[in-house]
């Protein structure tokens, strides 16, 4: 069992704390949630946590490191599914856009 709506309620709470200024917390919390989410068929739902991660680290100067969770988000993404692909793109352009 994938506990997936435990899973956006920790996101949540991250996320929450990112726009609070509270990275490290924000970092434990994503972190927890990709520990949960471990099923194969929520590989969207591990992109989207990934996704989440790079946010917080490039709010808080992580370039490096908001690049690699990135990468790992596009992993997570199937780029057959046309939506995927799409979001693919865009991520690929955040990769792109990231201040060095």
């Amino acid at each position: 069992m994938c506990g997936i709506s435990k899973v956006f309620k920790i996101n949540r709470s991250a996320m929450e704390a990112a726009n609070n200024g509270n990275y490290n917390l924000a970092i434990e919390r994503l972190n927890e949630a990709l520990n949960l989410i471990r099923c194969e068929s929520k590989k969207a739902h591990r992109a989207k946590l990934y996704m989440n991660l790079a946010l917080v680290h490039n709010m808080f100067g992580e370039i490096e490191e908001a690049r690699s969770s990135y990468q790992l988000a596009i992993k997570n993404l199937n780029p057959f599914n046309k939506g995927q692909a799409i979001l693919i793109g865009r991520i690929r352009d955040r990769i792109d856009n990231i201040a060095a």
